[in-house]
């Protein structure tokens, strides 16, 4: 990770070297950010079997957008192999051209708050650069004293921050329960990329970004 901070760049030949993760990928969340003409697109995907998270990155320079093969809430066979890291996250498919499925089937949730934090404090142990993880928990959107918070099953809760009118839609989509969703924790408030209504996933982004 050092390494990479201060400018060495790993050619995707060099990654695609190493022995990767055979699983089915869940597209879990999609986000896209811009910084001087470069549009950067990522996407979480989470691992059935290993219970890993993989986050694959496409570039493109504007006008362009990044061409995303698979679609979120999909589902993808295929190899994930893993840049080199203390916490390895951000990953490369093997097979760019690997089918994706629309299962319309929801992975439960991996756990409640409390599971994730602990998880999160040993990465951020490990690597405090990457202060930046995904979660997949069921939860509910209320309000504590007024701020938007995220309260699981057991009782933990997250304060987050809503975009756009995103929250209205995860309360009115919960209407009163937890519902699996996908965010982003940054050690100090959580953001939400998508959420499950019924077995269909769907983003609380707007389709530019």
């Amino acid at each position: 990770e050092v390494e990479q901070l201060v400018g060495r760049s790993i050619g995707k030949e060099e990654v695609l070297q190493g022995k990767g993760e055979e699983d089915r990928w869940f597209v879990a969340a999609r986000w896209q950010r811009e910084q001087d003409r470069l549009i950067t697109s990522g996407s979480w995907m989470h691992g059935e079997k290993s219970g890993r998270w993989a986050l694959v990155l496409r570039f493109a320079v504007l006008p362009s957008r990044p061409v995303e093969p698979w679609p979120l809430g999909s589902v993808v066979e295929t190899e994930m192999v893993f840049y080199p890291g203390v916490v390895p996250d951000r990953a490369l498919p093997r097979n760019e051209g690997a089918a994706a499925r629309m299962d319309r089937v929801v992975p439960g949730p991996g756990g409640g708050f409390g599971l994730f934090l602990d998880s999160y404090a040993a990465c951020l142990a490990a690597n405090p650069w990457r202060s930046r993880r995904p979660f997949l928990v069921a939860a509910q959107a209320t309000r504590h004293e007024g701020q938007p918070v995220l309260v699981d099953r057991s009782g933990s809760a997250l304060p987050w921050t809503p975009t756009g009118g995103g929250e209205d839609l995860l309360v009115s989509i919960g209407a009163g329960r937890p519902i699996t969703m996908c965010g982003e924790w940054n050690g100090r408030t959580a953001t939400i990329h998508a959420a499950d209504d019924a077995g269909s996933w769907f983003s609380l982004h707007s389709p530019a970004g």
